[in-house]
């Protein structure tokens, strides 16, 4: 799941550099240097599957030590990756 991996980091980098400038003031702020290191700060939150204009639509939601007001979410279509969605309906 390489994708998730890489679109967990691109989610996270925003909020790194808010902390960073002093814009966002948290705590317990992980930090991460890289994509690997994503997977120890996300938790499953839910996962759902639908058919959707006659395709599965899978999502695998997720929620993340540095946005914890959002649920992101891995969105496939079909079986093919179309995106990580950085706020979808938690469950």
């Amino acid at each position: 799941m390489p994708e998730i991996q890489h679109g967990l980091y691109e989610h996270y980098l925003p909020y790194k550099e808010a902390v960073e400038e002093g814009i966002e003031m948290r705590f317990l702020f992980p930090k991460m240097t890289d994509s690997a290191e994503a997977w120890s700060h996300v938790k499953p939150a839910h996962v759902l599957i639908e058919p959707l204009n006659g395709q599965w639509r899978v999502e695998i939601a997720l929620t993340t030590d540095w946005d914890i007001e959002h649920t992101v979410a891995a969105i496939y279509s079909d079986w093919r990756f179309i995106e990580l969605n950085g706020s979808v309906r938690g469950q």
